[in-house]
């Protein structure tokens, strides 16, 4: 949602329990680091932004399930996101995470170099187990 956005608000990274949040088509080129605090985060768009790189701190959320970042400036996908994504899928339990993440979405940018194997770049892998509303 085109809020005229260059920056995160302060106040957005003290919602704990936020789940979803739809933060396309602004001007926001970065993460604050505090950004990884947001631990319930499950949902995240960021399409038509002017990111460089994949944030560092998105691969703090371990709860993150869709990440979407088309239309961006993104030349390369980390090894550390794919390395992390790579783990929720064998252990659903790494990090405390419940779910594995389902969608990570970047097209629309000039991608040189991809750590996404072509299966994970194109699959939306399902959660391993229902979400434990017990445990959280």
């Amino acid at each position: 949602m085109n809020l005229g956005l260059s920056e995160i608000p302060s106040e957005i990274l003290n919602l704990k329990n936020l789940t979803y949040l739809n933060l396309n088509s602004n001007s926001i080129t970065e993460l604050p680091k505090t950004f990884s605090n947001l631990k319930s985060l499950g949902t995240l768009f960021m399409n038509n932004n002017q990111f460089t790189k994949v944030p560092d701190s998105i691969i703090e959320l371990p709860r993150l399930q869709n990440l979407c970042m088309k239309n961006n400036k993104i030349s390369e996908i980390p090894v550390a996101l794919t390395d992390v994504w790579n783990a929720r899928i064998e252990d659903p339990s790494y990090r405390g995470s419940i779910y594995i993440p389902c969608n990570l979405i970047f097209s629309g940018n000039s991608i040189e170099h991809n750590s996404l194997s072509k299966e994970q770049e194109h699959s939306t892998i399902r959660p391993i187990r229902p979400f434990d509303t017990e445990s959280i």
